[in-house]
This record gives C-alpha cells, structure tokens and sequence, in this order.
C-alpha cells in the first residue's frame, strides 16, 4: 500500500510539472489599443483624437489619428524603447506626431506648417 501511495504522489508531481511548463504566456503589447489623445492650442483650438495603434501581419505598426477633423492614416508609425515616430497628411500638409509613452500615458507633438502643438494622451483601457 505504501508503494502504490508513493507512485501515485510521483505520478501527480510529473503530470503538474509536465502541464505547468507547457503553458506560454501571450506577451502584451503595451502601445496596441485605443488613446485618447488632445493637441492643445491649435489654429481650430483644442482637438480631441481618438489615436488607434495596432501591428500588421509582419509585426509593423500602423495607425489611424481621429476627431472631428476627419481621420489621417499615421505614415512610417515606428515604436522603440517608448519613443513613437509617425507622419500624417492634413489637408495636403504634412506633419509629424512623435513622443514618449510611459505606462498608459503619452505626451508627445505635432509639428508641422511652422507650428508646434503639445499632444498629451491616455490609453483607453478596455
């Protein structure tokens, strides 16, 4: 009897051992998602952008900045080491949205035409 309790506590051990080292944790993109971010100080005042980030197949970012201002697809969206880079076209000027993100929070700006608008943001956590 005392045997067969031994087996059964071996047994347990590498069935638990065996399930708990095949399981892989997903790793969470931090930029991905939803922000909602406010240029300040602009021409047509304040506006407020719903800026949404998400990876292609091959694992490059893309973008799409928001308001009622219309909707501008970000060109050569890069994030490295919490610092994003990006272009948009508005109104057939260019401009560039770039900054820090730390944790759910982004301050960057948008310069471009001669101007320079301070960009502050927060992730919509869903």
């Amino acid at each position: 009897m005392n045997n067969t309790l031994k087996l059964l506590f071996v047994s347990l051990l590498f069935i638990s051992i065996g399930c708990s080292s095949s399981k892989k944790v997903a790793k969470v993109d931090p930029y991905i998602g939803n922000w909602k971010v406010t240029v300040a100080d602009t021409p047509m005042g304040t506006i407020e952008n719903t800026l949404t980030i998400a990876k292609n197949a091959e694992g490059i970012y893309t973008g799409i900045m928001a308001s009622e201002a219309g909707s501008m697809d970000l060109k050569n969206l890069a994030i490295a080491e919490s610092k994003m880079t990006s272009t948009f076209d508005y109104e057939g000027t260019e401009f560039e949205l770039k900054g820090n993100f730390t944790g759910n929070e982004f301050l960057g700006e948008v310069v471009g035409a001669g101007y320079n608008f301070i960009a502050k943001g927060t992730k919509v956590v869903e």
